[in-house]
């Protein structure tokens, strides 16, 4: 589910869906880069004429203590995890750097990892005449595949 929690899209949008994809790579037990494509809409809110677009895609890192503390465990995506991302956002249909910081934590379930994610997203603007910044949130259930057992 996608938020906008800064001024002024707080006041023009309600909540919407939001479906990412994302790829990563074990290097360590406790270091993934990432490779991340979404796309989220914003519903209209009362008075304003259409929905909120969002797209991007981002690359980063993703970071978990547990496989510093235990590198002998076989899984490497399990346990609490934080991201960080930068890359390039389409707001309404403008071009703009986009960020994003996450927290999640990922539990075993047979053959994938679940688990509850929250995403901080900025999309900056590329010049002053685009309008005010969007910070926008995400909370969302996180599916991993391919992890090792």
């Amino acid at each position: 589910m996608l938020f906008a929690v800064g001024a002024p899209q707080v006041d023009r949008y309600l909540p919407g869906p939001s479906l990412a994809a994302s790829l990563q790579l074990s290097l360590t037990k406790w270091i993934m880069p990432v490779l991340r494509v979404r796309g989220g809409l914003l519903s209209a809110g009362s008075g304003q004429p259409d929905l909120a677009t969002l797209g991007s895609v981002v690359a980063g890192l993703r970071f978990r203590p547990r496989g510093i503390a235990h590198p002998e465990e076989v899984p490497r995506a399990t346990c609490i995890w934080a991201e960080v991302d930068a890359g390039v956002g389409l707001w309404n249909g403008l071009v703009r750097p986009a960020f994003e910081a996450a927290i999640g934590f990922t539990f075993e379930a047979g053959d994938v990892g679940l688990g509850p994610v929250v995403r901080f997203l900025h999309v900056l603007p590329a010049d002053a005449s685009d309008g005010p910044d969007p910070f926008l949130m995400t909370l969302g259930l996180e599916v991993l595949f391919g992890d090792a057992r």
